[in-house]
């Protein structure tokens, strides 16, 4: 039976239209093996439903499968007409149980309890029970009366309550609720929560119907993954006539139950003797009566009571006369510690009276009789079982109390992060953000004593991690492919200026070489010519024929790869101009220059460079540009600061721009780089290792990109026609699928 492929029911429940289907795949390696199906009560409208997964299980599944399916089978053909729910599920759960333990014990498998996963369930009438162990997916959609969903992750529930699993109660947990119209139960042996989208996995859950939801959720997985789902739709019904309504059996019920114990508790409450109000009365009538003589009202009294009244004026005699013996004694002991010789006859004294009066209770005790010695060490034993006890009591209850409010910060936990994951549902990104920074923030307050609680926390997360990265646009980039390594061809040495000339990457070595990537063969070769050596720490800058640099030599050099030739074009510079970047566009050569604590762009021409040749391009401004890191030019000047704001000039002018928030804000940006061709400026911050992107246009911001080879970048270069992000690392260079183009 449980190769069945797909079956599906309708019924109606009171007031509700039940919808069921599930989907199992009949073609399933023996590696991992799922079950699910569901049956109809039959002398009640509901259904009783099981799903089930099994790692590494191989053949032994054939012999656990049958005793799923026969039980819950027996459970929905002998569930009566007038049986409680709960009670027959409880008692279900009790059967499943003892019946696992059982094959366990006799050895028909040996699969370990880590390797099973499964729920089993019962809805009838407008109520649903869960029971489950392992890791399956159980989502349930509450349809609020502002018909919006509230999403509750039930698995995380069950292992949350759930004490570490075993074959002789693999089911312990029970999870009890109640079905309204539109609600939407869903089971799975896959992660669904990972594969699908959240706000696609919702939406097709609460508006397919659970066929077509089944067909939907199938084509998120690869043809050979083992998918097994289970969904249960609550819809609204209206019935022809009021005889068609089911009554409920409140007689029967757990709530009546408990009713009708309280009454009875409270009954033989006023029926029982009250102690303390008699002890009240005979105190006051004692004690402040008018009439004072007393004497003639204890013969209304039986002889218990006036027994008892001796006993207490006796024991206040005593006690008045052990208070005012002690105080006595206590003053002269003070008085003596003050006079030296009257000190040391008082602690000979204490001595040996101590000594004397241990002999006299020795010797008394011995001549107590044997029943009154074991009656007293029986005494003792009770006391200090007593007192162990109570000691135990007290710390188990300590225990308690401090485990259900771990279980309650859990749940206040799980629930800001459902409501955040509603609110990015309905795309409210600025709620969704409040309610992950609050779960966070729950987060850090759970203890971290266990390996389960450190389990649990890393687990919450994870998840609000990779929640957060989607809020954030951010991309996680894993192993990016290395394009060629300079150190194989030059052992000793490394690389800086990474430029991209006519499709062709090159680098500058520190062997003061230029060298060209061969991208099929993963090789550099050098320039043909040593006259184009370029000093360490140089500034370079390319065009469509030409790469321009400068470093320790006078002025600004252009090194031409077609030709092999150096040309050496003079400058005069002083000492306070300070050269930052280097950039070429529409046959001119821009600097971002320094000079007396703030930053001017030089603009020279290609064809003759020269001092007199330089103008300054920035003619109007309001920010200052003294954390100018770097520029980009595209007809509109970008200027990039160290904070990461980004300055357009136009014309020489500064204009307003609105550029995008970045979650988290930028701390140390170092690079600029956009072109004419493309729509994007990229900024490199390899402090927080990301690369950011923003619209030109418009100045949103569209996503970054996260990786650990962000952080030792040099330099980077993009080429959108082949959807490139190139990295420069050390002496290797990386490539970066660009996924936003």
């Amino acid at each position: 039976m449980y190769t069945t492929s797909k079956k599906r029911a309708t019924l109606l429940c009171m007031s509700l239209l039940l919808k069921a289907d599930c989907l199992q795949d009949p073609k399933q390696p023996n590696q991992e093996r799922s079950l699910s199906f569901f049956f109809p009560l039959d002398l009640r409208l509901g259904f009783v439903f099981v799903l089930a997964s099994i790692e590494k299980a191989g053949e032994q599944a054939d012999a656990l499968f049958p005793i799923l399916t026969e039980q819950v089978q027996r459970l929905a053909q002998s569930f009566g007409k007038n049986a409680n729910a709960q009670h027959r599920f409880e008692q279900f759960l009790s059967a499943l149980n003892e019946s696992l333990a059982d094959h366990v014990r006799v050895g028909d498998w040996s699969i370990p309890i880590e390797h099973f996963h499964g729920v089993v369930g019962i809805a009838c009438g407008e109520q649903m029970f869960l029971s489950g162990t392992g890791e399956l997916t159980a989502i349930f959609l509450h349809k609020k009366p502002s018909e919006q969903f509230q999403i509750f992750n039930l698995s995380r529930s069950i292992q949350t309550e759930q004490a570490l699993p075993t074959w002789e109660k693999a089911f312990a947990v029970v999870l009890d609720g109640e079905l309204h119209a539109g609600d939407v139960f869903c089971l799975a042996n896959q992660e669904l929560q990972r594969n699908i989208p959240s706000d696609e996995l919702h939406t097709l859950l609460a508006n397919l119907p659970p066929t077509g939801a089944l067909e939907k959720m199938r084509q998120y997985f690869a043809l050979e993954t083992p998918f097994s789902a289970l969904i249960l739709q609550a819809q609204t019904f209206s019935p022809l006539s009021e005889s068609t309504t089911a009554k409920p059996l409140s007689e029967l019920s757990i709530e009546q139950l408990g009713k009708t114990e309280q009454k009875t508790t409270s009954l033989l409450e006023d029926e029982s003797p009250k102690t303390f109000t008699f002890l009240t009365h005979l105190i006051r009538r004692l004690f402040f009566s008018a009439d004072n003589r007393k004497s003639s009202r204890f013969t209304r009294f039986s002889p218990l009571v006036r027994t008892s009244w001796r006993l207490l004026t006796s024991s206040c005699y005593v006690a008045l006369k052990m208070i005012l013996g002690i105080s006595v004694q206590s003053c002269s002991a003070c008085f003596s510690l003050t006079q030296k010789q009257r000190r040391q006859q008082l602690f000979k004294n204490i001595k040996t009276s101590t000594t004397s009066h241990f002999s006299k209770a020795n010797q008394q005790y011995r001549l107590l009789p044997r029943m009154t010695k074991y009656l007293i060490l029986a005494v003792i034993l009770v006391i200090l079982v007593f007192s162990v006890g109570l000691s135990f009591m007290k710390k188990s209850k300590a225990d308690t109390a401090l485990e259900q409010a771990y279980l309650d910060q859990i749940a206040a936990t799980q629930e800001l992060f459902d409501r955040a994951q509603s609110a990015y549902i309905y795309k409210d990104e600025v709620q969704a953000r409040t309610l992950y920074a609050q779960a966070q923030i729950s987060l850090s307050a759970l203890p971290m004593e266990t390996p389960e609680q450190t389990a649990v926390i890393e687990d919450y997360q994870i998840q609000i991690n990779t929640a957060l990265d989607e809020l954030r646009h951010v991309v996680h980039i894993s192993d990016p492919p290395l394009l060629g390594d300079l150190k194989e061809t030059q052992p000793e040495t490394s690389a800086q200026g990474l430029s991209l000339i006519d499709g062709v990457l090159s680098v500058l070595g520190s062997d003061d070489f230029i060298y060209s990537l061969d991208k099929s063969k993963k090789t550099f070769s050098p320039s043909t010519t040593t006259s184009a050596q370029i000093a360490d720490k140089s500034l370079t800058a390319t065009d469509d024929n030409s790469l321009f640099f400068v470093d320790e030599r006078p002025g600004i050099s252009e090194f031409t790869p077609s030709t092999q030739s150096l040309t050496q074009h003079p400058l005069i510079t002083t000492e306070s101009q300070s050269w930052r970047s280097l950039l070429t566009y529409a046959d001119r050569l821009y600097a971002l220059i320094y000079e007396n604590e703030d930053a001017q762009i030089y603009r020279y021409s290609t064809s003759a460079i020269a001092t007199d040749s330089a103008s300054s391009w920035i003619k109007s401004k309001e920010t200052n540009l003294s954390e100018a890191v770097d520029f980009a030019i595209d007809g509109t000047l970008f200027v990039l600061l160290k904070n990461g704001t980004i300055i357009r000039f136009v014309s020489g002018s500064e204009v307003s721009w609105n550029q995008g928030i970045v979650e988290p804000a930028v701390e140390q940006a170092v690079a600029l780089w956009t072109d004419i061709d493309s729509n994007y400026l990229y900024v490199l911050e390899p402090v927080q290792e990301r690369l950011i992107i923003f619209e030109k246009e418009t100045g949103n911001y569209l996503v970054q990109y996260k990786s650990g080879l962000f952080a030792d970048a040099n330099s980077f270069v993009v080429d959108e026609s082949t959807r490139s992000i190139f990295l420069l690392i050390d002496s290797k260079i990386y490539t970066i699928a660009a996924s936003h183009l």
